[in-house]
């Protein structure tokens, strides 16, 4: 994975034995085997941290990709959950608010989502600028 001496030790080890035999010797109860320890470095307490804390400063570019757009992703889900408390709730036999067609809903949702997204980029926009002070 990443070099320790900047990322730290292994998060999760994986110590397993492995069998080494002589060149043509299939395993059985009379080979001469050596087993040898190998241990998986797995990933980083770094790696963990960051996926963990959704912080994207994992020193891997792809999974900092990943873990921006799953911020973005919350940011936008969080921002939904505001918008969606204060509107009227929308339906088309009218039981909760006056009736809407399924075409006015549908548009309703689709700009809440929107909106939702725009707020989601706002407060990223609005936290790289903060970070950068």
């Amino acid at each position: 994975m990443a070099d320790n001496d900047k990322t730290g030790r292994a998060a999760f080890p994986r110590i397993r034995d492995k069998l080494i035999l002589p060149q043509g010797q299939r395993p059985c109860n009379k080979c001469t085997a050596q087993i040898f320890r190998q241990q998986d470095e797995g990933m980083t307490i770094r790696e963990y941290a960051a996926i963990e804390l959704r912080v994207p400063d994992s020193g891997i570019p792809e999974i900092d990709k990943m873990i921006r757009a799953a911020r973005e992703m919350d940011f936008a889900a969080k921002a939904m959950q505001g918008i969606q408390a204060k509107l009227p709730m929308f339906d088309r036999d009218g039981e909760f608010s006056e009736s809407f067609s399924q075409d006015k809903i549908l548009k309703i949702q689709a700009d809440v989502a929107s909106s939702a997204y725009s707020l989601a980029a706002a407060m990223l926009a609005e936290k790289v600028r903060r970070e950068s002070e």
